[in-house]
């Protein structure tokens, strides 16, 4: 067994965001059968997330596709592939919107796999682009995954004591977590004739809770044009280089987001148009190394502090102490922890296993 590597305390910082206002910043995808988004924020020397007024995609046909309740996507799941389609904001009073773009023909996934070293796990794709293809690819993922809690759920407060559970309590030890990657990978794959083999879309470590039960991802790919590819790489530099979105120079770095009000207005975005293809792959719990869960950051109480500790802070009895008193007839203090040390719904988790969008 590994030595202690993770932890169920952890603290939480709230990150500081600037006030000052600038540039519109906007970066969208539309994904034709699938969904939209879209992303805003302003700048001046620093910059901060702010939500559109208004927002909608349509097509050269008029119809229009609202966001579903909560505003987050629009669903494109019924949208006609043959259709020319942009996106159309409203922030402060006025409109932008992206020009119109038909989608390029979807690159074909024809593998999902996984591979393993002595730490990671790493997913890799191949693909090959339709005759269309420009020789650029996106890739995207989401991924559903059950796991369960750090320990179990082993004792209980009865009055003033702890006392031990006969069986371990199971409700809320196994859960299901739902991510979606919202940062895409941009592949070249005009030297390799629009084909990639094994291309490592992302890795995660063989102790990480991925491992635990049944692990799904979903990846999808779209083919992207040339312009998209070069905007994105030039983004990709501007945050390699150490600086924020916009140094050295966001003039340099062209857009198809504009103003209707105001045309001479710099509004830095890019909106992606695409038809997606999209694959799962399935893993076991094969590559899973089992970790010794640390418990540094847990507390010994005295009596008089669990019902402050149980109703105040949502702490729980854990496990016990191992530095504790044994023997016979004296058993050893437990040692308490927060609440998602032995819940994963409050560790993040669901009982109901999600489904892709």
């Amino acid at each position: 067994m590994l030595a202690a590597a993770v932890s169920c305390v952890y603290p939480y910082e709230v990150p500081e965001l600037s006030n000052e206002q600038e540039i519109l910043v906007v970066d969208g995808s539309i994904v034709v059968g699938k969904e939209a988004r879209v992303t805003m924020s302003k700048m001046n020397e620093f910059y901060y997330f702010v939500l559109p007024d208004e927002w909608w995609v349509e097509d050269e046909a008029g119809t229009r596709y609202t966001p579903v309740q909560g505003g987050g996507w629009v669903d494109l799941s019924n949208a006609p592939t043959d259709r020319s389609y942009r996106m159309v904001i409203r922030k402060d009073g006025k409109t932008y919107f992206s020009s119109f773009e038909k989608g390029i023909d979807q690159p074909e996934i024809t593998e999902v796999n996984f591979t393993a070293d002595q730490s990671r796990v790493y997913c890799n794709v191949s693909l090959n682009e339709s005759e269309s293809g420009t020789g650029y690819v996106s890739l995207s993922f989401e991924e559903i995954w059950h796991f369960h809690a750090p320990f179990q759920d082993l004792y209980y407060l009865d009055g003033y004591r702890v006392s031990a559970r006969d069986i371990a309590d199971e409700t809320y030890y196994w859960c299901w977590r739902y991510r979606s990657n919202l940062a895409e990978a941009l592949v070249d794959v005009s030297h390799l004739g629009g084909t990639a083999k094994d291309y490592p879309l992302t890795v995660f470590m063989r102790s990480n809770d991925r491992n635990h039960g049944d692990y799904t991802i979903k990846v999808t790919a779209r083919s992207v044009s040339e312009a998209e590819y070069r905007f994105r790489k030039n983004l990709e530099s501007a945050y390699s280089s150490g600086h924020n979105l916009f140094t050295p120079n966001p003039g340099e770095i062209a857009g198809n987001v504009a103003c209707e009000e105001d045309p001479s207005e710099r509004v830095l975005g890019y909106v992606t148009l695409s038809l997606a293809a999209s694959k799962e792959a399935h893993l076991d719990s094969r590559y899973l190394v089992t970790l010794e869960y640390e418990t540094s950051g847990f507390l010994n109480p005295k009596w008089d502090e669990y019902w402050h500790l149980y109703n105040d802070l949502a702490y729980r009895p854990i496990v016990e102490d191992p530095a504790g008193p044994v023997g016979d007839d004296l058993a050893a203090p437990i040692l308490w922890g927060p609440l998602r040390c032995i819940n994963c719904v409050a560790d993040g988790g669901t009982l109901e296993k999600p489904s892709f969008r």
